[in-house]
Order: C-alpha cells, then structure tokens, then sequence
C-alpha cells in the first residue's frame, strides 16, 4: 500500500459469474463458419467449451441478449469501480493444471468448463477493462499463480505502472 500510495479494500462485487455470456458473444463476433471448418479438420478446436460453441445454432435473440448482457455488466463494473482505481483479483479460480488437459477436474471428476475456471479474466474481457497478470507466487507443489490487476477503462498507465511494480 505505502509503496504504491494505495489502500488496499476487500470487498466482493456481488456479481454473478459473467463467463456464460462469452460463447454467445463470441459466436456473434467470430468467423462461426470459419471456426466450424477447422474444428471438422480438426485443428485446434478440441477443448468441450468450443465444441459446445460451435455445435450450438445461435439465434439472433440469443445473439442480442448477450450483447445486452455485456453492456449491462460493463455498467456493473462501472459503478464497482467507482473512485477506486484498481480491482485486483485471482487470475484464474483454480490451481495449476496440467497443459494437455481442458481445464482443472471438478468434484465431478470431469474437467471444469472454462466459465467456471477463469471468471476472472472474462470480466475484463466483457467490460473492456485493462488488465494485465502478473505472478504472484508458487503452490506447494512449485507451480506457478498469478493475480490479475484491472483498472477502470482508460487508465492504462496506472495498471502497467502496478503490474510492473507487483513483478518487480
């Protein structure tokens, strides 16, 4: 806090995770067609969240509700932020997985859906919050966490600024 002339608040947004508006805003905003030739060449596309994407036929209703729910969330974000210039949070809701894997296994045993893992970083991503990661640490098994910093919209300079003396 002294160092970088912040005070540092808990405080928990009260928000419902934004990551089930992703698929159908990336539907919308995405060569759909493009993507769907690749994945039948199989190139790439081979995570459950993708192939959910792309098997789904998306209607122009489901299409507008998302793009009314990111500008709906991005004024949640909005009044969240307030006078504080920073939020800064998890980079992802899980430990480190392996690579190959989809995503960390749930209680389920079956790998999480990305919505559910990385919460976080698609906030940022609906709101057009900068943000960046920065490491944070190591679990106890040597693997490497993160925290993500995000700054209101246009205050890009602060956020580098904190991101660059947070790695420092």
């Amino acid at each position: 806090e002294s160092e970088l002339g912040l005070v540092v608040e808990r405080r928990d947004p009260g928000w419902e995770n934004p990551g089930p508006l992703m698929a159908p805003l990336i539907a919308g905003d995405s060569d759909l067609a493009g993507m769907r030739r690749l994945a039948e060449r199989g190139e790439g596309l081979r995570t459950t969240s993708i192939r959910g994407l792309l098997g789904h036929d998306w209607s122009a209703d489901e299409l507008a509700a998302a793009a009314l729910g990111r500008r709906a969330f991005a004024a949640e974000m909005d009044d969240y932020l307030g006078d504080n210039p920073l939020l800064i949070t998890p980079t992802v809701a899980s430990l480190p997985f392996p690579a190959d894997d989809e995503g960390p296994i749930g209680p389920d045993g079956a790998p999480m859906d990305i919505v559910d893992w990385c919460p976080f970083t698609f906030a940022m991503n609906l709101t057009g919050q900068p943000a960046a990661t920065v490491p944070a640490g190591w679990t106890t098994d040597g693997l490497p966490v993160g925290i993500q910093i995000a700054a209101r919209r246009f205050e890009d300079r602060r956020l580098l600024r904190v991101a660059a003396h947070l790695e420092r």
